[in-house]
């Protein structure tokens, strides 16, 4: 680990600080108890999904967003907004971070979250090329909400890398 990062990792945790209530639950799904439900009733499997906001509120939340303002940014400016294969290329991103969770015994959760954390940054790209081309100042609100959404996302995923470093 490089020393930045580890100093980012010697302190305490960032749900620790704010949230000792999802500390809790997230310990006791590391340890196998489910939903914080003592030994007694029995042990289950940890969940292997590294958890991130984009997935906070549901898988597809980020996708809806994304798909809401694509075809709001292309109405309001009259200019094509990403199609074809940059589209595909940006939902095939999108599927990659829903699938890697999955297989967090395969790759590395670092791969994870870079993977989790390339979307947001690609999708702003795309829909503020027609706003700035098109001086369209009221909807540039868009990009520092998603900059804003992009950051709590990687303050989980820095989280979730420390606790198993």
């Amino acid at each position: 680990m490089p020393a930045d990062a580890s100093d980012f990792c010697a302190g305490e945790s960032l749900l620790s600080r704010r949230q000792p209530q999802a500390e809790l639950l997230l310990e006791s799904v590391e340890e196998g108890r489910a939903g914080g439900v003592g030994r007694s009733a029995g042990r289950v499997a940890a969940s292997p999904i590294v958890p991130g906001v984009s997935g906070a509120a549901g898988p597809g939340a980020v996708a809806v967003i994304a798909g809401f303002l694509l075809t709001a940014v292309r109405n309001w400016t009259n200019t094509p907004t990403p199609s074809g294969l940059p589209l595909a290329g940006m939902g095939a991103l999108w599927l990659i971070a829903r699938i890697l969770p999955i297989l967090v015994a395969i790759f590395p959760r670092w791969l994870i979250a870079a993977a989790d954390l390339a979307f947001l940054p690609t999708f702003a790209i795309g829909i503020a090329v027609p706003l700035l081309k098109n001086n369209e100042k009221q909807n540039l609100i868009f990009l520092p909400l998603l900059a804003v959404l992009w950051s709590a996302d990687l303050l989980v995923h820095a989280d979730v890398l420390c606790r198993k470093a």
